[in-house]
């Protein structure tokens, strides 16, 4: 399983989040009695990817200002939503698309991505961001 997990070209929250699914999915076929509960499995021998932690970067407005300047067209309202109106790269990626955004009332409203949750539970929740004046202009 080690080797499973380090041959995916992927970042290492991504590898512990998959290790932690191991486990719990061996756990899971020894609470239902599949496997003995004293056995010792593969998942149990797998360590913890150490992540470090990181500072949030914050860029002053002149920094997003270059930024602004220096990107392409197409990707400047991209890089507005990130820096002015809250949203997250992720919900971007998920397709945003623009009758979520309320010029009027200066609000975005956004389905947040979440693993954890079954579609069901996630189609009924909804993250509003409150865009600034300078995420709309």
């Amino acid at each position: 399983m080690q080797e499973y997990l380090n041959a995916k070209r992927v970042g290492l929250v991504s590898k512990e989040n998959r290790r932690r699914m191991l486990v719990v999915l061996f756990n899971f076929t020894k609470a239902q009695g599949w496997l003995r509960s004293n056995q010792e499995t593969a998942a149990d021998a797998l360590g913890t990817y150490k992540i470090k932690q990181r500072n949030v970067e914050i860029y002053t407005l002149a920094e997003i200002g270059r930024l602004l300047n220096a990107a392409d067209l197409d990707f400047v309202p991209y890089l507005a939503l990130i820096a002015f109106g809250g949203v997250r790269r992720e919900e971007l990626h998920k397709g945003l698309s623009w009758h979520a955004i309320n010029f009027d009332r200066g609000t975005i409203m956004s389905r947040p991505p979440s693993p954890r949750r079954h579609e069901s539970e996630r189609s009924s929740c909804l993250r509003i961001c409150c865009s600034g004046s300078n995420c709309i202009a």
